[in-house]
């Protein structure tokens, strides 16, 4: 077997053979691991001679996934390729970038168990044409970028599936090169639309802010939260609700050694994120925004004790998170901080505030920053003094209570309506400073059984306060998930229902649909964790 005929796998049985091994062990196996070759004279690298591997950015292994979804308009990914040596090359010369075919396709997925089909040709290129230049003296050749498009040149588009193009090196005498494939890993979808065409309700007379659990729950729960208007009308307009969608959870991660600080998202939140394309885009795509709630890590550092320099990490570690993958925002929760730990580090009024304000000036202003309001760490808000002259209300797009013990008697917190009878009698809340009041959501709601549910405060609440009606609702989940059969009263619209007189009210068609005898149905456990 001649070597060029290896690297561009002409020789598929040897492949078959090692591919389920170098799966398993979750490596790829270098060329001269595999074969011997007629051209090798002996050599190896440790005797000095240069030994390249064909590499690409955002890989995982020798796999770089793609995801891409169709419009009217051509989406595009791109990688940059490129070849790195052990040693400087020995000359300068042109490495030819080759492709395998159908049969590599198809023994790869039988050995993943994923269908692939290999992407044509149409609808991918390198810019600088199939070739990587390396330059004598060098340990890293020149760039080449590759770019996958859903449409070709002649605007045909290709179906929507998963796709596979193995992609390596010819070196000829140019190089010793590592066979080893990089393989692009394409994912084709079409966009997320309504299976019922129903819009996202956005009137000014309610917004719906939801969390979801990921450790129980898939985000696209959230797309199946849908009301009707006017109750009782067969004819009423249904909407989806939940204009924002807060991620659980992500938290403060404190290097003790150094000191240093960052934003850590849990093992299932990391593995949504890393899905984002399959789990986080549909919710986007129906309207809704997707950000991430950020708690503190119980190690004694958290929003209220940061030096400046750990706010810098801090926020520098957040924006990475929301630019790699696409979110909308982020909700800031200080709970469960532990500032009370013999060596922690005491908190202080200034620290949350500028952590607000470096986080709005990062970020920008078309992403949103909400901030729950609890306890010691928020109560100083209203107090501009404290705060080191900043109004954190004016860095912040909404904030909320976090009274949602769903073993009291839903509370309503209000800190501009202290004196009205609805307001909570156990909990105060903070007017904070430069926020609009009907930017705060007195409102909280938690899952419950339906014997603990809510008096007539919220019904007053509403009524008193419809231009400030922002409910906000804690770790939705699907039917039937909590409290039993009669329980019920975790859904959304069964609170809205109530709080508004019927004007609102869950719609039965999606994951409120009992069907048979009893309380049989087919949407029970719908979107719980299957990863």
């Amino acid at each position: 077997m001649k070597k060029k005929d290896y690297l561009i796998f002409g020789n598929h049985r040897l492949w078959k053979q090692f591919l389920p091994i170098m799966l398993t062990a979750g490596i790829f196996l270098a060329c001269s691991d595999l074969t011997i070759s007629d051209n090798d004279e002996g050599r190896h690298p440790e005797k000095g001679i240069p030994r390249a591997s064909l590499c690409a950015e955002r890989t995982i292994g020798k796999s770089i996934t793609m995801q891409l979804t169709l419009g009217e308009s051509a989406a595009t990914s791109a990688a940059e390729f490129y070849l790195r040596s052990n040693l400087p090359f020995d000359q300068g010369g042109t490495v030819w970038l080759e492709f395998s075919g159908d049969e590599f396709v198809r023994e790869y997925s039988e050995s993943t168990g994923v269908e692939y089909k290999l992407l044509p040709a149409a609808f991918y290129k390198f810019k600088l044409g199939n070739s990587i230049e390396i330059s004598a003296g060098a340990v890293e050749s020149e760039r080449n970028r590759l770019i996958v498009s859903t449409k070709d040149m002649f605007g045909n588009v290709i179906a929507p599936g998963r796709y596979l193009l193995p992609v390596v090196g010819n070196a000829g005498s140019v190089c010793e090169l590592d066979g080893n494939p990089l393989l692009i890993d394409l994912t084709v979808r079409e966009p997320y639309t309504d299976p019922d065409g129903y819009e996202l309700y956005k009137g000014k007379d309610m917004m719906t802010v939801f969390y979801v659990n990921t450790s129980m729950f898939d985000p696209r729960l959230a797309n199946d939260m849908v009301i009707m208007t006017d109750w009782g009308d067969g004819d009423s307009p249904k909407y989806g609700i939940g204009n924002i969608v807060n991620l659980r959870v992500a938290s403060v991660s404190l290097d003790e050694t150094s000191g240093r600080v960052s934003a850590l998202p849990s093992n299932d939140l990391r593995f949504i994120l890393e899905h984002y394309t399959q789990r986080v885009l549909p919710v986007q795509e129906s309207g809704r925004k997707v950000c991430i709630c950020i708690e503190s890590g119980g190690k004694g550092a958290g929003f209220c004790n940061f030096t400046d320099e750990q706010i810098a990490d801090f926020t520098a570690s957040v924006k990475r998170m929301v630019d790699k993958y696409g979110l909308d925002g982020i909700n800031l929760w200080d709970r469960g901080s532990g500032y009370d730990k013999e060596d922690g580090t005491e908190m202080n009024t200034t620290s949350y505030p500028k952590l607000i304000r470096a986080l709005r000036q990062a970020l920008g202003n078309q992403k949103i920053l909400t901030v729950v309001d609890y306890r010691e760490p928020t109560a100083y808000f209203d107090d501009v003094q404290k705060t080191g002259g900043i109004a954190v209300g004016e860095y912040i797009d909404y904030a909320w209570h976090g009274y949602n013990n769903p073993n009291e008697f839903l509370q309503v917190v209000d800190p501009w309506a202290e004196d009205k009878p609805y307001h909570s009698k156990k909990y105060r809340g903070t007017k904070i400073a430069g926020l609009d009041h009907t930017r705060y959501g007195c409102i909280h709601w938690a899952p419950r059984k339906s014997e603990i549910g809510f008096d007539l405060e919220p019904k007053q609440w509403c009524e008193d306060n419809r231009q400030n009606a922002l409910f906000v609702f804690y770790d939705i989940e699907s039917i039937l998930q909590h409290g039993g059969a009669d329980s019920g009263s975790f859904f959304p619209g069964t609170f809205l229902r109530s709080a508004y007189n019927m004007k609102y009210a869950q719609e039965v068609g999606r994951l409120a649909n009992l069907v048979g005898v009893g309380n049989v149905t087919t949407q029970y456990g719908k979107w719980l964790k299957n990863w």
